[in-house]
């Protein structure tokens, strides 16, 4: 399901993300170095749509939306494929001057609030990559 078709879902539904940029990195060489596929690469200068351009290079995994009472649900689907990759993200971050978030689209239906919070373990993940989190409520 594309992001445009999260209306589609008529219960509270949820999309996680892990979002790489940087201005001067190459999304290719990020991929092979972490041996990991990502789910959409974007280039500094590509349009976006009408005279809209990327303003940096991006690498980035996702969940599709999912109906979902707890945001860890979607977030544990992402983990899984970083697993392991905690020091090689350090080492790639400080290389290659990347920015890391985890973000989190929450689409908010019928009044049904999942669970927003985050694990220690998360956290200190967070901590050790110099990731940010950001989260987006949106009610319906």
């Amino acid at each position: 399901m594309h992001a445009s078709n999260f209306r589609n879902l008529d219960k509270t539904n949820v999309r996680s993300e892990f979002v790489v940029t940087g201005d001067w990195f190459s999304p290719e060489e990020f991929t092979q170095e972490l041996q990991v596929i990502p789910d959409r690469i974007c280039k500094k200068g590509e349009k976006i749509h009408g005279d809209k351009t990327w303003e940096f290079n991006l690498w980035e995994l996702f969940t599709e939306y999912e109906e979902s009472c707890d945001i860890n649900e979607q977030l544990g689907k992402l983990l899984c494929r970083l697993n392991d990759k905690r020091e090689l993200l350090i080492k790639l971050k400080e290389k290659m001057d990347l920015d890391y978030v985890f973000d989190f689209v929450v689409n908010i239906e019928n009044h049904e609030v999942p669970a927003i919070y985050f694990e220690q373990e998360f956290i200190d993940f967070c901590g050790d990559i110099g990731a940010d989190i950001d989260v987006d409520t949106y009610v319906y």
